[in-house]
């Protein structure tokens, strides 16, 4: 609770899941062979503000 002020804000899971679309879409990603690099951008560009179970459920989710 002390530290939460100075954490960065999460992303919550409705923009994450836009968030993941749009990565997949850009990237060319379209089987689970490409979770890591759709995964890979994600991380890189929200670090610290994503959940990364959350990222790799949902890009589980939107590449089968």
């Amino acid at each position: 609770a002390f530290l939460k002020p100075f954490l960065p804000t999460q992303i919550e899971a409705e923009e994450l899941a836009a968030i993941v679309s749009q990565v997949v879409e850009s990237t060319g990603a379209n089987s689970p062979k490409d979770t890591g690099r759709v995964m890979g951008a994600i991380m890189k560009d929200y670090k610290g503000r994503v959940d990364s179970k959350m990222v790799k459920d949902l890009v589980a989710k939107a590449l089968n």
